[in-house]
């Protein structure tokens, strides 16, 4: 049996853009899907998905993964820590295995500003626990206008890791790199060649 040698752990949301919050989903999202799995199977690197925190906790408080953007200060006010903490102690039991397998751990890629999974920034928001919830059911109808007020509500850029990310860099020594979606798939490539 073949496997590759090589293993890195990956955003959900890179592979299976649907699960991103409302707005932030676009067409070109399932191409840099195609590509990243085209990018990492040429050059014999396994990809590791690992869970994303925002949708378990929305799917377990609110039974949808339809939300409209959050803060870190969102998340944490809607009890994301736990889940964190528990995706955490996956990401780390499965970094284990695969060590003890003989396969070789690239990193982990995270996104850019995302609440859960930013590395070095992340951002807060104005909109509140209370807001997922009361659009959680009628996600559809939500007018574009009102996506867009939600990704621009009192929108504060923080230098932090993002909730998933602050614990995982207590636990494990591994490059870490942050996806940036407002740079082309081919700049994101080279920056995370360079880490790894």
């Amino acid at each position: 049996m073949y496997r590759f040698k090589k293993c890195i752990f990956i955003a959900p949301c890179l592979l299976f853009p649907h699960i991103a919050a409302v707005g932030y989903c676009k067409r070109e999202d399932y191409d840099i899907a195609v590509e990243l799995l085209k990018y990492f199977y040429k050059n014999e690197i396994n990809i590791v998905p690992y869970p994303c925190p925002e949708k378990i906790l929305c799917e377990k408080k609110i039974k949808s993964f339809a939300r409209i953007s959050g803060g870190k200060n969102t998340y944490l006010d809607f009890g994301i820590k736990e889940i964190a903490k528990e995706i955490t102690n996956q990401i780390i039991d499965e970094y284990m295995v695969m060590k003890n397998m003989g396969f070789e751990v690239l990193g982990i890629i995270g996104i850019k500003n995302s609440p859960a999974c930013g590395i070095g920034t992340t951002k807060n928001r104005g909109t509140s626990a209370e807001d997922i919830k009361k659009f959680a059911k009628n996600w559809r109808e939500i007018p574009k206008e009102k996506i867009e007020f939600f990704k621009n509500y009192k929108v504060e850029e923080i230098k932090e890791d993002g909730i998933l990310f602050e614990l995982l860099k207590e636990k494990i020594s591994i490059p870490f790199y942050a996806y940036d979606k407002g740079k082309s798939l081919e700049e994101n490539i080279r920056e995370i060649e360079m880490r790894i």
